[in-house]
């Protein structure tokens, strides 16, 4: 039987389980981490899709986000839906300065449509432009112990361990899938890696049924329970206690934005770290197995654009 493990149970690492199980029933799939569900990243944060990458091929993106599309989608539409946290909803992508097209993640949206003059007024002066969209919302608190559950369902195995070496799980796997995220900063020894820090609000305010995700920071995300006030993006800050400041801040900004909310009941302050990767600095170029000699022109004429583009790249000072 094929062995595979997993690093890592965030929605990255469960979803990468999962998927495997359903492209390899055969195999024999382990998800390892010292953290689950609650204690996990995925667990507070908003949870609309918008599937967007800084940096990377639009082609890459674009069958990201149509997997992505057709999943979530597929669940909002079930019976999965209430359990599994995952639900329709409609709002407004908002922007600080005038569009010449829809942001890219907008192509995934159900449906979108600009958002007329007299609509923007409500928004203004924060706001000069914007789309009414149509997508869903990934509630992590459910979503997480769902797919866990569906892993688990078809045979996965979940093991609580601390990784501190690739090295641990040689000649015990065939093949190993790293979603660590940010413990590669030890696991690799990634010093390209760094955290970036969200800090958002929770609120209770049922009255509002749209959802806003503006590109300066703020959103309000209902959920099935509460609603999400965002968001800090503090780059390279490692703590996670609330910092008082930032709720204020945040609270003041909602309330400009959004005057409906000023009446809503602040239940609870979350702060979650999000791995993030700047541009690569080393290009890999391995594992050919028997057939070196055949592919060792090919590869390292590749392996030379993307050194050429990286160089081109760089910031030059």
């Amino acid at each position: 039987m094929t062995n595979i493990a997993v690093i890592g149970a965030g929605i990255v690492g469960l979803s990468s389980a999962v998927a495997i199980q359903r492209a390899l029933p055969n195999a024999r799939v382990t998800v390892m981490a010292d953290k689950f569900t609650t204690d996990t990243t995925s667990d507070g944060a908003g949870g609309v899709f918008v599937p967007y990458a800084i940096d990377t091929d639009r082609n890459l993106i674009r069958k990201w986000g149509t997997e992505g599309s057709r999943h979530f989608y597929q669940l909002a539409f079930s019976e999965h839906s209430k359990d599994a946290g995952v639900y329709l909803s409609h709002g407004y992508e908002l922007s600080t300065k005038p569009l010449t097209e829809p942001p890219p993640f907008l192509d995934f949206a159900l449906s979108c449509s600009r958002i007329s003059k007299e609509e923007l007024s409500r928004f203004q002066p924060f706001y000069v432009d914007g789309y009414h969209v149509v997508t869903v919302i990934v509630e992590g608190r459910k979503y997480l112990p769902w797919l866990t559950a569906r892993f688990q369902e078809k045979g996965g195995v979940i093991e609580t361990r601390k990784i501190d070496s690739l090295d641990e799980l040689e000649g015990k796997y065939d093949v190993v899938v790293n979603c660590a995220g940010l413990g590669n900063q030890k696991l690799t020894d990634d010093k390209q890696l760094k955290a970036i820090r969200g800090q958002i609000l929770r609120v209770y305010a049922p009255w509002i049924k749209f959802f806003i995700h503006a590109n300066d920071n703020f959103y309000f995300l209902p959920s099935s329970e509460n609603a999400a006030v965002g968001a800090t993006r503090q780059l390279d800050r490692y703590d996670v206690t609330p910092d008082p400041s930032d709720t204020e801040e945040m609270w003041k900004r909602a309330v400009e934005r959004l005057p409906a909310i000023k009446g809503a009941k602040r239940l609870w302050e979350w702060v979650g770290l999000r791995p993030y990767r700047g541009p690569p600095k080393v290009v890999h170029n391995y594992g050919h197995g028997a057939y070196g000699i055949s592919l060792s022109w090919g590869t390292g004429v590749h392996v030379a654009e993307m050194v050429d583009s990286l160089l081109k790249a760089r910031p030059k000072l």
